[in-house]
């Protein structure tokens, strides 16, 4: 916790809450706790006898935004990094269009940009090879709302974005400091509200389109037409997750996920629980307009079906899908009776692959492919999820080929009630490309032969 105290005196509850609530708030949100112990709730006490703690005057951040702006405009292949903390997210939109400069997310951004075409797709280990690129070649690179952690950063850190002056605009101080102490130097440590930084920044890029002839009346032709944007669109073609191959499958989650959209809507909530299909979601799916909620750097298995549920309760006008893996949603399946209870307008899609397909890669990756309770073979058992599902009295379909999965999805139309699709995929798919420990950004399995990965860095 950011603060924890045990209240002894009734005189001053009001003081330590008021206390609690500025210190959640001011800089790097987090959780605060107080204790009143039980004597002290039953205790009376005059409303006037309250000790009550002034409010605390704020100060704006003096980010160096017209210094930042100058270095933008003068690197040769800018690039910004959005993360789930950007706060604004239309002014930094408003700068990328204005100033034509292109820009990745980690994942918990994604849903934000991913529509966006300046937006190049989610980096980090597990991210899209054409991001990874666009990080590795950039010669300057501001970081907005994330912490750029190892699973950002690739091991070791020193290696990331090696080509970068690196700016990292952060609320927290101890975020900014750390960077020197894993071996990435920053060029600039801008500690900073995001949305602040943004709003300053958009400010400063209007002001030098409405002075400068070249950025008269900024246009999509011109926002997309550098040297360094048009090389991110090749590589964002070249390298794509979904490739033409996996079309032949029988159903593959990449081909899956990238048609989903075509039966989602705008405003649909999408939740998801950790693993692979999480992977996927992130490599393949995109977004026009939907919001995805996870358990950003936490991850944990078993979030998604319960945190869908409270989607729906908090969004009782929106549809909710649920994506998930037959492991997390084993975890706690039983809360199919609170969305069979309410008729939740709930959409579950498993993708069903008998075990846990994440564990399994890293047990092929680094244990010679021995899979002890994460298959069929190693121990593991698994139920009969459509059955269950029937059981809870949740309209349920079962697909093993893309036509049937295509099938179920057509089922939802017109329909607000909780409904179940099971996909029955191989058990051998799994998140590619992936970045394996102690492999830089640009060298994801399955590795691209050695004089490619030079032509790209070079």
């Amino acid at each position: 916790t950011k603060y924890a105290k045990t209240v002894m005196n009734g005189k001053y509850v009001e003081w330590e809450l008021r206390r609690a609530i500025e210190i959640a708030r001011e800089g790097r949100p987090g959780p605060v706790l107080i204790d009143l112990p039980d004597d002290l709730q039953r205790e009376q006490i005059e409303r006037e006898e309250m000790l009550s703690l002034p409010p605390k005057a704020y100060h704006e951040s003096d980010a160096p935004v017209d210094d930042i702006l100058g270095e933008l405009l003068r690197a040769k292949r800018p690039l910004f990094i959005f993360g789930s903390a950007v706060g604004d997210v239309p002014a930094a939109r408003e700068i990328m269009f204005t100033l034509g400069i292109p820009c990745v997310t980690t994942w918990g951004a994604l849903d934000r940009f991913g529509d966006y075409p300046l937006c190049f797709g989610g980096f980090g280990t597990h991210g899209v090879r054409y991001a990874n690129f666009a990080v590795q070649n950039a010669d300057y690179i501001v970081t907005v709302g994330t912490r750029l952690d190892t699973k950002a950063t690739g091991s070791p850190a020193s290696a990331f974005a090696p080509k970068a002056k690196l700016v990292m605009v952060d609320i927290d101080e101890a975020e900014l400091g750390k960077m020197d102490r894993i071996g990435r130097k920053l060029y600039r440590a801008v500690r900073s509200d995001a949305a602040e930084f943004l709003l300053s920044l958009s400010h400063a890029a209007r002001q030098y389109a409405s002075y400068n002839d070249a950025l008269d009346g900024p246009n999509w032709e011109q926002a997309l037409s550098s040297d360094w944007v048009q090389q991110c669109v090749r590589w964002r073609e070249e390298y794509s997750a979904v490739r033409p191959e996996y079309a032949n499958d029988k159903l593959n989650p990449y081909t899956f996920v990238s048609r989903l959209g075509g039966w989602l809507r705008p405003d649909d909530v999408i939740v998801s629980d950790t693993g692979c299909a999480l992977g996927w979601m992130m490599q393949a799916f995109k977004f026009n307009g939907q919001r995805f909620l996870h358990a950003w750097n936490n991850t944990p298995m078993g979030y998604g079906l319960p945190a869908a549920v409270g989607a729906c309760f908090a969004h009782p006008h929106r549809r909710v899908i649920l994506i998930t893996g037959d492991g997390g949603l084993a975890v706690n399946i039983t809360e199919f009776a609170t969305v069979a209870r309410h008729a939740l307008n709930l959409k579950v899609i498993l993708f069903n692959n008998r075990g846990h397909a994440m564990c399994r890669q890293t047990q092929r990756t680094w244990l010679g492919g021995e899979y002890p309770s994460t298959s069929h073979a190693g121990g593991l058992a698994t139920p009969d999820y459509t059955h269950i599902a029937s059981a809870y009295g949740i309209m349920p379909w079962r697909a093993q080929t893309m036509a049937s999965a295509e099938a179920g999805l057509e089922l939802w139309r017109g329909n607000d009630g909780p409904q179940f699709l099971e996909l029955v995929i191989d058990d051998g798919y799994q998140i590619i490309p992936q970045v394996r420990a102690g492999r830089l950004l640009h060298d994801a399995d399955p590795a691209l032969p050695r004089e490619e990965i030079e032509r790209i860095m070079a």
